[in-house]
């Protein structure tokens, strides 16, 4: 995509590799990135910047969530591995105490 920028200076190659990705905000990121190569203006470097801000925000709210989930997979594993050992040290006590009473 990047040598087709430089040879077709319309929107249509930034709207092609946004066409790529599933997220909206890359289309956007891609527009404010066209117009700012247009015009030099620093309100479309600005515009852009906001939107790169949003998409960024965005990544590292699923990396959030998505670490989190992985926590509490690890922390509720950790508890029924404990449960289960509470339970077989419990089960393991009851047949020796049961076996002392009648050997």
């Amino acid at each position: 995509p990047g040598s087709e920028i430089k040879k077709d200076k319309s929107i249509k190659p930034y709207l092609k590799f946004a066409s790529y990705f599933s997220s909206v905000l890359i289309e956007e990121i891609m527009i404010h990135l066209y117009r700012y190569e247009i015009s030099k203006k620093e309100c479309d470097l600005i515009s852009f910047n906001e939107s790169y801000l949003n998409l960024k925000n965005l990544l590292e709210q699923d990396d959030y969530e998505m670490d989190k989930k992985q926590f509490d997979f690890i922390k509720s594993t950790a508890i029924i591995g404990t449960a289960i050992i509470v339970l077989i040290i419990i089960l393991a006590t009851v047949v020796i105490v049961e076996r002392y009473r009648h050997g």
